[in-house]
C-alpha cells in the first residue's frame, strides 16, 4: 500500500473551511483554529480502509510538522505502535471537518484497489497527549541512535503521563493491555428518567460501534441477565458497597464499564416528528469503580415521518454514535495513566491467624511485584492490593511462589478467581 500526503497552508484552509461551514450549516461545529488541517490520501482493499489510511496520513503529516522529519523517522517504531496502527483513527482527527476530495476504485470488482483523498483537521490535543505519554518529542539521541533513557531526563520533566518508573517492557505491556481492553456499556434504568427501551437502543448502538471498530464489548443481554438473575448474590457478596454495574462488570471481566444516561425530548409539527437527546457516558475502572471521566453530548434535531418516539430513538442513537470516539479516546488515555504503576489486583487470603507469617508472606509478594498494600488484616482473612505488570495468571503464580517461600504457607490454595480478584486459603 502506498500513501502520499501534502500539508496545506493552515491559515488559508481554515479561512476557506470556516466560510463553507458558516454558509452550509449554522448548527455544524466550527473547526478549531488551533487544529491543523491537512490533505492526505490512502489506499486499501475497501473504501473504509482507504479512508482510515488517509486519516492516519494526515496525522502523520501533523506529527512530522510537530517534531520534525528526523525525529518522526527516529521514533517510527513507537509511533506505529501507539498511533499509526490504531484501530480507531477517529480519536486523532475531527471527523466532522472531513471533506472528501476523491473516491475511486483503481482496480477491478474482483481485485479492488481503492483510493481515498480527503481534507481533515487533526485533533491536536489528542495527538499531543499521546506523544507526551510515550515521550516522543523533537529530540534525537544521535550518539546511540535510540530514544533517551528515563535516567537521561531531568526530574522536572517527569509527570504522571510519563508512566512513572515503567521501563520499555512495562510500557509495551500496558500498550497491549490498552489495545485489548473489554468495554461494558449499560444503563441504570432504576435512576434514569428516560424510557428503558430508549436506553437499550443507545447501549446497542454503543456496542455496535465498539465491535465494528475492533474493540471488545460485553453483550448487553449478558449484563441484563446477570443483573436480574444474580441480584441476591450481589447483595450477599457486596452488601451494596459497590454498584451493581461494577459488580456485573467484574463478573464479566470487563476492564472499563460505561454507564449511559440520557434526557430525551420530542415534538410534532404537522406531519413531521422531531427528537433531541442529551446523553452522558460515564467511564469507570472496573476493579476499583474509579471514575475515569464523562463524555456529554447533545444530538442534532432528529426527524421522523413515523412518530415522535421514532424521532427520539434516532436522536439517542445518533448521540451515542457521535460520543463513542471521544469516550474511547478519554478512556485509553486515562487508563494509561491509571496503569502507570502496574495493573491493580486484589488478593484475599483466608485463615490468617499468625500476623508474623502474614508479614513474611507480604514481603515475599513485595519482592515479586511492583507494590503491595494491606487493606485489612484479621485472624479470619487478610486483604491485599497488588500492583503488577502482567496478567492474572502471573499473579496467581506469584502467590504460590510467595507461599512456598513463607514457612507455614506452603499449602496455600486458590478458592475463587473472579475478574482481577483472587481468593486463597492459607492452607493452615
Amino acid at each position: 500500500m502506498r500513501f502520499f500526503h501534502r500539508a496545506v497552508s493552515r491559515s488559508l484552509l481554515l479561512g476557506v473551511i470556516a466560510l463553507v461551514v458558516s454558509a452550509c450549516a449554522t448548527d455544524q461545529p466550527a473547526i478549531d483554529r488551533t487544529d491543523a488541517v491537512y490533505e492526505a490520501s490512502g489506499r486499501g482493499e475497501s473504501f473504509g480502509t482507504a479512508m482510515n489510511a488517509a486519516k492516519m496520513e494526515a496525522v502523520r503529516a501533523f506529527i512530522t510538522d510537530e517534531i520534525g522529519e528526523e525525529a518522526e523517522r527516529y521514533h517510527a517504531a513507537t509511533l506505529e505502535d501507539v498511533i499509526y496502527r490504531t484501530r480507531n483513527p477517529n480519536q486523532f482527527v475531527h471527523t466532522e471537518t472531513m471533506e472528501t476530495l476523491r473516491r475511486e476504485n483503481l482496480g477491478t470488482f474482483e481485485d479492488p484497489d481503492y483510493v481515498y483523498e480527503l481534507r481533515i483537521a487533526v485533533n491536536v490535543d489528542a495527538v499531543r497527549r499521546t506523544l507526551s505519554a510515550n515521550r516522543i518529542d523533537d529530540s534525537v539521541d544521535r550518539a546511540t541512535a535510540r530514544p533517551a533513557d528515563d535516567a537521561d531526563r531531568s526530574p522536572e520533566t517527569t509527570t504522571e503521563t510519563d508512566w512513572g518508573a515503567a521501563g520499555p517492557s512495562e510500557r509495551e505491556f500496558i500498550r497491549r493491555y490498552i489495545d485489548s481492553m473489554t468495554y461494558m456499556v449499560y444503563h441504570d434504568a432504576e435512576r434514569a428518567s428516560t424510557e428503558p427501551f430508549l436506553l437499550e437502543l443507545g447501549v446497542g448502538q454503543a456496542n455496535s460501534y465498539l465491535t465494528s471498530n475492533g474493540y471488545y464489548a460485553v453483550d448487553a443481554r449478558q449484563v441484563k441477565r446477570l443483573k436480574e438473575d444474580q441480584r441476591l448474590v450481589y447483595e450477599e457478596e457486596t452488601g451494596r458497597d459497590v454498584s451493581i454495574l461494577q459488580w456485573v462488570a467484574q463478573r464479566l471481566n470487563a476492564d472499563v464499564y460505561v454507564e449511559l444516561d440520557a434526557s430525551v425530548s420530542g415534538s410534532t409539527e404537522r406531519n413531521t416528528h422531531y427528537g433531541q437527546a442529551n446523553i452522558t457516558l460515564r467511564m469507570f475502572e472496573t476493579s476499583t469503580g474509579q471514575l475515569l471521566g464523562s463524555v456529554p453530548y447533545r444530538s442534532e434535531r432528529a426527524v421522523s415521518r413515523v412518530d415522535e418516539f421514532d424521532a427520539r430513538a434516532n436522536a439517542v442513537q445518533s448521540a451515542v454514535y457521535a460520543a463513542m470516539p471521544r469516550m474511547i479516546d478519554q478512556s485509553r488515555v486515562l487508563m494509561e495513566q491509571n496503569l502507570s504503576r502496574g495493573i491493580r489486583y486484589e488478593i484475599v487470603v483466608q485463615n490468617t491467624p499468625d500476623a508474623r507469617m502474614v508479614g513474611r508472606f507480604r514481603q515475599m509478594l513485595r519482592e515479586r511485584t511492583e507494590s503491595v498494600e494491606t487493606l485489612s488484616q484479621s485472624p479470619d482473612s487478610t486483604h491485599f492490593v497488588v500492583r503488577h505488570y502482567g496478567p492474572l495468571d502471573e499473579v496467581e503464580d506469584i502467590v504460590y511462589a510467595a507461599g512456598d517461600a513463607t514457612p507455614g504457607m506452603e499449602n496455600i490454595y486458590q478458592v475463587i478467581r473472579r475478574g482481577k480478584s483472587l481468593t486463597f486459603h492459607s492452607g493452615l
